[in-house]
């Protein structure tokens, strides 16, 4: 991830819009976020997630920010900085969700999936931080071995992939968690794997990183900001 100390004069203008009050006669309604950047919309299955997220910090080590980074990065390319639970690839592709898991509807699909589903599965047979949720239970039943994870919230998608990443043979989840590689790595070599576009990765990564800061600026850095003072906080 990488940290801006500059925000240029599109940034500003968006700033500004959030003290817009009303918009074609009526209210604006902005959007929330959470600290690490993630849209606060349907928070089912947040419960468990915090769960899987703290056991896996307590196992693995590093931080809770370096953790939500590897996710927020490759949500940001997966899903062109739109972070749509719903969203499913353009062109008909097998890819659904904001890390645009792959199922089985197209004769091509990996089936990432169902291979995210069977690891969560047995994370939660091992009793690592209790039973299995009902949200997922659930999901199991009623997909029928399909699994579209445009049909789960942002928590649970996030959960699926963490099951993913800490379990799966061949993703050093652990060593990355320890400081070692980028999340540029993680997306190139395990997610995206084929036809990883490098720049492309970065260039995104950063306009995403620059909505982030944007949107956790505090009322006075704001107001600094646009009286033209430095806004970074010392």
């Amino acid at each position: 991830m990488r940290y801006v100390t500059v925000l240029k004069q599109k940034t500003v203008r968006s700033v500004n819009s959030k003290y817009r009050k009303y918009n074609n006669g009526g209210p604006v309604k902005n959007k929330r976020y959470d600290k690490y950047g993630f849209p606060v919309s349907d928070t089912t299955g947040t419960a468990s997630y915090e769960k899987m997220a703290k056991y896996l910090l307590e196992t693995r080590g590093g931080s809770r920010e370096r953790m939500e980074d590897l996710m927020y990065d490759i949500a940001a390319v997966e899903s062109g900085r739109t972070f749509d639970p719903a969203i499913k690839q353009i062109g008909g592709g097998p890819g659904r969700g904001i890390f645009q898991y792959e199922g089985p509807f197209t004769e091509k699909s990996s089936n990432r999936a169902k291979d995210a589903v069977g690891r969560a599965m047995q994370y939660y047979n091992d009793d690592k931080t209790g039973s299995m949720p009902e949200w997922l239970q659930n999901f199991i039943d009623e997909s029928g071995g399909s699994y579209d994870f445009s049909k789960l919230t942002i928590p649970q998608q996030k959960s699926l992939f963490l099951a993913d990443y800490s379990q799966a043979e061949g993703i050093p989840f652990k060593a990355f968690m320890q400081g070692e590689g980028t999340t540029e790595d993680m997306w190139a070599d395990h997610h995206k794997v084929s036809g990883a576009d490098r720049p492309h990765f970065r260039e995104l990564e950063e306009l995403a990183d620059r909505q982030k800061q944007t949107r956790t600026l505090t009322d006075d850095q704001i107001r600094s900001m646009m009286l033209g003072r430095s806004i970074m906080p010392r």
